[in-house]
């Protein structure tokens, strides 16, 4: 009995399939947004750990808010590095400048006075005043 031998196609070429650039980008933003969660989680546990240390209030209001502002800028700041937009960018760019002096040392400026603070409204209202039709003796 004689074996039958199927020869390997030699002119074949693989067939390379690009694959979308919308689907690579969108794989490639997840990638970036996994990694930026979990350093800044990481950063923000370090962060904490060392703040209980030093006795800070970490559950109080005023903590909470201003923690989650720096967790915001941390965001940011790695977000831009990979070129990618992030909203607290924006507040970044509007409240900061740098200088350099002449010896060429930069230095950030912050100027508060650009964020629009909500404007206190005064109270106009007249007291009541009571003026009674009668007597009591």
């Amino acid at each position: 009995m004689t074996a039958k031998i199927i020869p390997f196609p030699v002119q074949r070429k693989p067939i390379n399939i690009e694959p979308d650039p919308k689907i690579k980008q969108a794989l490639e933003d997840i990638k970036i947004k996994q990694f930026v969660e979990k350093l800044t989680e990481e950063l923000t546990m370090d962060i904490l750990s060392v703040l209980q240390e030093n006795v800070v209030d970490v559950k109080s209001d005023f903590f909470i808010r201003d923690i989650a502002m720096v967790v915001e800028s941390i965001k940011s700041l790695l977000y831009r590095d990979f070129g990618k937009k992030y909203k607290m960018q924006d507040i970044t760019d509007i409240i900061t400048n740098i200088m350099v002096t002449k010896q060429g040392q930069k230095l950030t400026n912050i100027n508060y006075d650009k964020i629009k603070r909500p404007v206190k409204k005064e109270n106009k209202e007249k007291p009541i005043e009571f003026e009674p039709d009668f007597t009591l003796d």
